[in-house]
């Protein structure tokens, strides 16, 4: 069954089709959480949340579209939420190469290897 069909049972209230589109889109749920809050139990909380939001508001999806865009952007809202809640959340101890995943607030280069500068200067 490809996605569509999966919208569209899941609009109308199917469990297995919900299911389904949970299981095909939450590594890009987590992600998008992960890259927005940098802290991996965060990511999952949110992640999980944003299922949840999801499956309530399942009737709003509208099935000639594909459900991916939908579920990352319930995803960035519950992150953002979160992000408001607790403004100072733990950055985990990850690698350089890891840094790079996060988005990066500043578009200009300097003000970016500033940062990641003084974030190393505190990690070590």
């Amino acid at each position: 069954m490809d996605e569509h069909d999966l919208a569209v049972r899941a609009s109308q209230g199917d469990l297995e089709a919900f299911a389904e589109l949970v299981r095909l889109h939450q590594g890009a749920v987590y992600n998008t959480a992960w890259r927005m809050l940098g802290n991996r139990q965060e990511a999952e909380d949110a992640a999980q949340e944003a299922f949840l939001r999801a499956f309530r508001s399942i009737r709003t999806l509208d099935p000639s579209r594909p459900p991916g865009p939908w579920l990352r952007r319930i995803a960035v809202h519950t992150a953002l939420n979160r992000l408001e809640r607790h403004p100072a959340l733990p950055i985990e101890d990850a690698s350089i190469e890891d840094a790079s995943l996060v988005p990066n607030p500043d578009p200009l280069p300097e003000p970016q290897v500033v940062r990641r500068e003084q974030e190393r200067q505190v990690r070590f």
